[in-house]
């Protein structure tokens, strides 16, 4: 009798746009993060969808907007503080490394799709200027003990357009 671990996977192809790209690698990265006990991440991430007013903004643009820099800190804090709850370290500070025994393996498998995705991206960016040394232009790595790493190619741009008309 063969068991899940032994049985051939399913595989799928999956056409997205750069957009939904970024998303899906943000959203692997706000798993895998909550996984190591990063849950401040969940602000940073509220942050990065716009939900955040600046001190730019008018006072009318300030009162409509429901998260606040001061909401922002006070959330940011609040789940630090649940961190060692998932953590068992201790300290709100202190979180787990992909890679350290407590974390699952569905929080690896999120952060090596997340690298392929983001790396994918990077390399597509065709711009002359675009940042060498950062973290996206490093090529993937598995870290999950399950699932090899995943593939990605870029469509041309012809088939997209077809595909959606």
């Amino acid at each position: 009798m063969n068991t899940e671990a032994e049985a051939p996977q399913k595989r799928f192809t999956l056409t997205i746009t750069e957009k939904q790209g970024r998303v899906i690698a943000r959203a692997l990265e706000l798993q895998q993060r909550v996984h190591m006990g990063q849950l401040e991440h969940v602000a940073f991430e509220l942050h990065w969808a716009g939900r955040f007013t600046t001190l730019e903004d008018s006072e009318e643009a300030r009162q409509k907007n429901w998260m606040t820099w001061e909401r922002r800190d006070l959330l940011q804090t609040l789940l630090r503080g649940l961190s060692p709850l998932v953590t068992e370290l201790g300290s709100p500070s202190a979180s787990l490394g992909i890679r350290h025994e407590a974390v699952s393996d569905d929080a690896r498998i999120s952060y090596d799709l997340q690298q392929v995705i983001r790396y994918a991206l990077w390399q597509a960016d065709d711009r002359p200027d675009k940042a060498r040394y950062v973290v996206d232009a490093d090529k993937p790595y598995r870290t999950s003990q399950q699932e090899a790493l995943a593939a990605i190619a870029a469509v041309p741009q012809t088939s997209l357009e077809s595909e959606n008309a």
